[in-house]
């Protein structure tokens, strides 16, 4: 479906809905600059993206321009689309941060997940995750897995509201993530430590994951964020002894 805002079109099938100011008096598309506002649902453009589009249908009605401050952000539940991606091989712990500013008092679980790749051998694939910062939690996994749960089976990114959970367990577990230490059975392949401790979570490609597109799925305990979360920032460790073709995608599942 497509939404005309005047001079903008804006297709709100994939995954970005935005609507502007109201109907009224059976004048279609008419914008009141005082009280209009902007709501996005699960997108990834940016609040001053946004922005543009208000201002761009209030000048093409010659209503005065909000700021960016004037805009609402409505967020629905369930999962979000895609947030980050990385893909690639990086042997080397590597810190990544998102802004989770428009989750603000929500709670909500982070997400990822690990597809393996199509080139080279697939048992290499191993996946590390470690050093999770978000709101003044923390999460390095060396007392625990910390609630931290994984899929058992393979799982696209399609199927998160179907999928099996299980808790992480201390193992090296083939087709799922796992809570490890000292490096995975596989040579050249996952993390052979913690980021910056000895624990870490990872996932294990060994059969019957080393399959192209095996996917596995990880999430957080629930958190109720506060009113300014700032960034999540997590560490992640890519080491496909150089296929370089697996790709980690985080989201958020907001609860309520």
């Amino acid at each position: 479906m497509n939404y005309n805002t005047g001079n903008l079109t804006i297709n709100t099938t994939t995954a970005t809905n935005v609507a502007i100011g109201r109907a009224n008096a059976g004048v279609a598309g008419y914008v009141d600059g005082q009280i209009a506002k902007v709501l996005i649902y699960n997108s990834e453009l940016t609040h001053a993206q946004i922005a543009q589009i208000y201002n761009a249908k209030c000048v093409a009605l010659g209503l005065s321009q909000a700021s960016a401050s004037t805009e609402t952000l409505a967020v629905t539940t369930g999962l979000s689309s895609v947030l980050r991606t990385d893909t690639g091989d990086d042997p080397n712990w590597t810190q990544r941060t998102v802004s989770l500013s428009a989750y603000a008092s929500r709670t909500i679980r982070l997400v990822w997940h690990w597809t393996v790749g199509s080139t080279g051998p697939t048992y290499q694939y191993d996946a590390g995750l470690d050093n999770i910062s978000i709101d003044g939690n923390s999460y390095t996994f060396e007392s625990s897995n910390q609630s931290f749960q994984t899929t058992t089976s393979n799982t696209s990114t399609s199927a998160y509201n179907s999928a099996s959970w299980t808790s992480v367990p201390n193992s090296t577990t083939a087709g799922r993530w796992n809570r490890d230490s000292g490096g995975t059975p596989s040579g050249s392949t996952g993390p052979p430590s913690g980021q910056n401790s000895t624990w870490y979570l990872y996932a294990e490609t060994s059969s019957p994951a080393n399959v192209s597109g095996y996917g596995f799925w990880l999430r957080s305990p629930s958190i109720t964020l506060s009113g300014s979360p700032g960034n999540c920032t997590y560490y992640t460790h890519l080491n496909t002894a150089g296929n370089g073709q697996g790709t980690l995608r985080f989201y958020v599942d907001v609860i309520s």
